[in-house]
């Protein structure tokens, strides 16, 4: 079933969602969050995207990477593969503790 039918089947219970996946020991919008969110059994993981400069997606809540990961640029000014190699921090900005 995809995203659309699902909100709308009257059969479902009350949905629950999660923003920019399970946050509190992972960067929010990271693969980890969102793994840890599927593993916790929630419905739906709301994400942030945005486009790299080469046009790539990639998840991003704020217009730079400054509370993420301590740089100032924005990801539409870094290609994919630049953005790969940044470290995130979590929400909190402390470095995050694998």
């Amino acid at each position: 079933m995809n995203y659309k039918d699902f909100m709308a089947s009257p059969k479902r219970d009350c949905a629950i969602i999660v923003h920019r996946g399970i946050w509190r020991d992972a960067p929010e919008n990271s693969l980890l969050a969102i793994e840890r969110a599927i593993a916790g059994g929630f419905d739906v993981v709301e994400i942030d995207i945005r486009k790299s400069a080469d046009g790539e997606f990639v998840l991003l809540h704020d217009d730079t990477l400054k509370r993420m990961a301590g740089l100032a640029a924005a990801p539409e000014q870094m290609s994919a593969a630049e953005l790969a190699q940044v470290p995130l921090r979590n929400r909190n900005g402390a470095p995050r503790m694998a």
